[in-house]
């Protein structure tokens, strides 16, 4: 009447980088800076602070596995993600600067300032530590 349970063999835990911790950090900084302005000044702060942040964390989580893949296209991911990142701005920027309910709520300049600012620690650090890796795996190889 006893069935065994299944063993599952977990994959060992993924390190943290030291991208996604400067990344924490520049969100921890963005959120002390909103704790002090006014309501819709902090709504673009923390609104381009957390997607400028996610979206650089996804693209450098990309550019990750494509050197783990397919390094040959690493670059590739790199570009992509950039341009990705800008696509991202523009859209935001028009959107909470042209929407009539969203003029209301948060500051557009504030959301692009924070948005570009966040968006380059990972852009920055993540394309430092993927070129560590890429010498890693051809030292390896």
């Amino acid at each position: 009447m006893s069935q065994a349970i299944p063993q599952i063999h977990a994959q060992p835990p993924i390190p943290m980088s030291k991208t996604s911790l400067i990344t924490l950090l520049g969100l921890a900084a963005a959120v002390l800076i909103a704790v002090r302005e006014e309501s819709a000044m902090r709504a673009g702060i923390l609104a381009g602070a957390v997607l400028g942040a996610g979206i650089g964390l996804l693209g450098f989580a990309w550019l990750c596995h494509t050197l783990k893949h397919r390094p040959a296209q690493a670059f590739n991911a790199l570009g992509v993600g950039f341009l990705f990142h800008l696509g991202a701005l523009l859209m935001g920027t028009i959107a909470l600067h042209y929407a009539p309910v969203a003029k209301d709520l948060f500051d557009a300049r504030a959301f692009a300032v924070c948005y570009a600012t966040l968006a380059f620690i990972p852009l920055v650090f993540g394309a430092q530590e993927g070129a560590r890796l890429a010498s890693q795996n051809r030292t390896a190889a």
